[in-house]
């Protein structure tokens, strides 16, 4: 038995990744799921308990515990976790307003959990790389900074825009690397036949004239992901 025991919420679209990560690193300890189907499908393939119920899965004695399902379910089933006492990995987007995720954290300090949100690119190798060379001065203070997403929209995807689900990767970068939070957006998005965003263009303000510049979208017929961060002195580019 791992040492660390997870359980996952969620275990379709993203949810099954974590199932994957999770059993790589010996942790994974139980699912939970509405879908019967998914339930045992997954149980049998990673060898551990399943669960429709999520207040009998929360009654587990769990670590953590990760919550991947769709965007406007995360404060419910977030909340039931916190009130169970469970440390807390909550995908993002974090909730579908404000007021969720500000109830949310106070529910957390009350409860002495942790809880955070699955912002990946902060763990991704090259952001990391390119985080700590401008940490180290190497390319002088950062000026603006360039990002682009472009793919075809994830059919799984059916409660939130481009917006939510893509773009909010790249304005938790920038605020990661300006070490600030922007005190000015303009934003333009297109819908083109859904009823979500498929189109964003978003332009964040930050303090001393910083500038971010994020496009994404879900027309495009290809994957492309391109980043630029200019500096005094120099250029990062990642692709």
């Amino acid at each position: 038995m791992s040492e660390i025991k997870i359980g996952v919420i969620g275990v379709g679209g993203w949810g099954k990744n974590h199932l994957r990560v999770l059993s790589e690193l010996r942790a994974l300890d139980a699912i939970c799921d509405i879908s019967e189907e998914r339930v045992r499908d997954n149980s049998r393939k990673y060898g551990v308990e399943g669960y429709t119920d999520v207040d009998a899965f929360l009654r587990r004695d769990l670590d953590g515990v990760i919550v991947s399902t769709p965007t406007r379910t995360h404060f419910q089933v977030a909340l039931k976790a916190i009130g169970e006492k469970k440390n807390l990995l909550v995908e993002k987007p974090f909730t579908y307003d404000v007021q969720e995720g500000e109830t949310l954290l106070r529910k957390a300090k009350e409860n002495g959990v942790i809880l955070t949100v699955g912002f990946i690119e902060r763990f991704n190798p090259a952001m990391r790389e390119a985080k700590r060379l401008v940490a180290n001065g190497t390319i002088g203070a950062p000026l603006y900074l360039i990002f682009t997403r472009e793919n075809r929209w994830p059919a799984h995807i059916l409660d939130v825009g481009v917006i939510l689900d893509t773009t909010i990767h790249d304005i938790d970068l920038s605020r990661w690397f300006f070490e600030k939070e922007p005190t000015i957006v303009f934003a333009r998005t297109g819908r083109f036949g859904i009823d979500r965003e498929r189109v964003s263009a978003l332009t964040l303000g930050f303090p001393e004239e910083r500038s971010s510049l994020i496009i994404s979208n879900w027309i495009t017929p290809r994957k492309l992901r391109q980043r630029e961060i200019v500096g005094e002195n120099g250029l990062i580019s990642l692709d």
